[in-house]
């Protein structure tokens, strides 16, 4: 099985969000079944350095964090093409509509959110992390 990992999901494992990371940190650890492969976006790493430089986090932490999770996660490329398309797509977040088609591109079979109605209109499946565990 794709997953994708949103933005918020990977924040969340990184970041060792309160409420959140042990929900993030089984979608991660699925990393280790040979029958799934994780995905996140390039941007969504772009963001999370971003972030952690803005609550003052230290940048090599966050840097060595990012390193360690590409070591067994996909880091998908945003592309021209993508930018460009989601400029078509009628979606409320223009941010959410990258992450849907960069999800495309990798022929994501589930997209894991902590924001589902984000992706309201997605034709991918789209699961909070606890659901991800549901069949």
């Amino acid at each position: 099985m794709n997953i994708f990992i949103d933005t918020n999901i990977l924040f969340d494992f990184v970041f060792r969000r309160q409420g959140f990371y042990e929900d993030a940190f089984k979608v991660f650890a699925l990393a280790g079944n040979k029958d799934h492969c994780l995905f996140v976006s390039a941007l969504s790493v772009v963001n999370g350095v971003y972030v952690a430089k803005r609550h003052n986090l230290s940048l090599d932490d966050i840097k060595k964090a990012f390193k360690e999770i590409s070591s067994f996660v996909n880091v998908v490329d945003l592309t021209g093409k993508t930018v460009k398309d989601c400029l078509d797509i009628d979606w409320k977040d223009y941010e959410d509509s990258t992450q849907y088609l960069t999800a495309a591109s990798v022929d994501a079979d589930v997209i894991v959110t902590r924001n589902k109605k984000d992706f309201s209109e997605s034709t991918i499946a789209v699961k909070l992390p606890s659901e991800i565990f549901i069949q």
